[in-house]
C-alpha cells in the first residue's frame, strides 16, 4: 500500500450525512453505525475479549455483522467469520480445532460435547453500555484484519489471514476500475463469510459507501433491492446474473459495474448481460488474494 495514504475503514466514522448501511425495514448513518459499535465493542471487552484475540463470528444478521466486525476492530481483535450454513458439530469442531476462547452468534446453538471450553457470546441479546466510550484510533495498516476460511474446494479449508494493508492495498488497486464515490451503493449480493462478500463492507466503509442489504440471497430479494435502491456496485456469481436477467430485472443508468466471479462464466451470458445495462466485469480471484487480482 502507499505508505503516505491516509484511508483506512474508520475515515467517515463522525460523518452523519452518510449513510451506512440500508434495508428494507432500517438504515443507519456513519456516525450511529460507529457510536453504536463503540458501545458494543465496550460490552465485547466486558465477556474477556483483548487485543489480538482470534473472534470466530457466526451471525446471520448482515446489519448485526457489519456492527459487530467494526466493535472488535475497534478492540484490536480479529474477526473469524464462519460460514453460517455449517452444521454444529462442524462449528464445534473448528472452535475446538483452532482452541478459539470465544464464539460470537445470534443463532441457538445446542450444548453439545467438546473438548475445549469456550463461551458463546449471543450478540443479539447482550445488554449495550449506553454511556459515553472513550474515542477509539483506527488500527495499524500492519495490524491483522480478518481470517477467512476458504472453501476446500481443492483440500481442507483454512484459514487465511488479511491485514488491514492487505485488504485496503487490494482495493485501492481495484478502484482504478470500480472509481468509487462517496455516496455510491454496493449490494450485498454474496456472503460476508466469504472474501468477495467482505469486501463489498471494506470498499463501502473505505470510500463512503452505502451498504445495500437485501432481505436475502434469493433471486426475488436481490431484484427487490436492484428496485428499490439503485446500486452503483454489484457483485455476482454467474448463476445470480442468469437469473436476474431470466426475472426481467433491468439496472438503473446509475449502475457503474457489476464483478461476475465465482466460477465459470459462460461468454454469451456476459455479452447478454452487457446489452440489458449490467456492466459485466468478469474477475478472478481467491481468498488468499482479497477478492479478485484480474
Amino acid at each position: 500500500m502507499n505508505l503516505k495514504s491516509t484511508r483506512n475503514f474508520f475515515n467517515f466514522s463522525n460523518r452523519a450525512d452518510l449513510t451506512a448501511i440500508i434495508k428494507s425495514d432500517k438504515s443507519i448513518s456513519y456516525k450511529n453505525l460507529f457510536a453504536r459499535a463503540n458501545q458494543q465493542a465496550f460490552s465485547l471487552s466486558e465477556f474477556g475479549i483483548r487485543k489480538s484475540d482470534y473472534i470466530p463470528l457466526l451471525i446471520e444478521d448482515n446489519f448485526l455483522f457489519v456492527k459487530t466486525v467494526i466493535s472488535l476492530w475497534i478492540l484490536g481483535a480479529v474477526p473469524v467469520p464462519l460460514n453460517t450454513k455449517l452444521l454444529n458439530e462442524e462449528i464445534y469442531a473448528i472452535v475446538d480445532d483452532y482452541n478459539f476462547k470465544f464464539l460470537i452468534t445470534d443463532k441457538e446453538l445446542p450444548t453439545v460435547h467438546f473438548q475445549k471450553i469456550f463461551k458463546i457470546i449471543r450478540i443479539n441479546q447482550i445488554k449495550i453500555n449506553q454511556v459515553e466510550v472513550a474515542q477509539f484510533n483506527p488500527p495499524n495498516f500492519k495490524n491483522e484484519a480478518i481470517v477467512i476460511f476458504t472453501s476446500g474446494s481443492t483440500g481442507q479449508a483454512k484459514g487465511v489471514v488479511h491485514t488491514f494493508s492487505s485488504l485496503i492495498n487490494s482495493i485501492e488497486i481495484g478502484n482504478r476500475i470500480l472509481m468509487h464515490q462517496e455516496k455510491d451503493r454496493w449490494l450485498a449480493s454474496l456472503p460476508f463469510y466469504h472474501i468477495g462478500g467482505f469486501q463489498i463492507i471494506c470498499r463501502s466503509l473505505l470510500y463512503g459507501c452505502t451498504i445495500v442489504i437485501p432481505d436475502s440471497l434469493q433471486t426475488e430479494d436481490l431484484a427487490k433491492s436492484v428496485s428499490n435502491f439503485s446500486p452503483t456496485h454489484l457483485s455476482l456469481v454467474s448463476t445470480q446474473l442468469e437469473r436476474l436477467i431470466n426475472h426481467k430485472v433491468k439496472p438503473d443508468e446509475s449502475l457503474k459495474a457489476s464483478l461476475i466471479g465465482g466460477g465459470f462464466i459462460d461468454d454469451e451470458l456476459m455479452f447478454e448481460a452487457n446489452e440489458l445495462g449490467w456492466k459485466p466485469l468478469r474477475v478472478y480471484g481467491s481468498s488468499e488474494t482479497g477478492s479478485f487480482v484480474t
